[in-house]
């Protein structure tokens, strides 16, 4: 199964105007999302802020929301983030400040949700199978 890489970010210098489509940085590092239209294949590409930007990780939530790079989780009742490590997406544990262990996800992960970086929604992680 082939996922779509799409990226999220919110635009600099709004509040809350989130855009989803592909990731750009120019020669000056200023990050941009660009978003296609797909009934006629015109673009406009937005500016954003850096740190807002997360790749969707392919997996969605009881209701349908897509998880994304950053997203805050809860995972085996530790409050951690998203992150891209090693060629994979999962979450870190820690023990102290030293990292324990990373926690890759499956598309089995079961999401519930409860923030994320753009939409202050959070998302619990379920480690089980459906």
């Amino acid at each position: 199964m082939a996922r779509q890489i799409k990226f999220r970010g919110e635009r600099e210098n709004t509040v809350g105007e989130v855009v989803y489509g592909f990731y750009l940085e120019d020669s000056s590092n200023n990050s941009f999302i660009r978003v296609i239209n797909p009934n006629d294949g015109n673009h406009t590409t937005f500016l954003i802020n850096k740190n807002t930007l997360g790749q969707s990780i392919g997996i969605y939530d009881k209701n349908g929301v897509e998880i994304y790079e950053g997203d805050s989780v809860i995972f085996f009742s530790t409050k951690t983030k998203v992150e891209w490590v090693n060629g994979s997406f999962g979450v870190k544990t820690y023990i102290g400040s030293a990292m324990e262990t990373f926690n890759s996800f499956s598309t089995h992960t079961r999401l519930i949700p409860i923030e994320n970086r753009c939409a202050n929604i959070e998302v619990i992680i379920e480690n089980a199978h459906i």
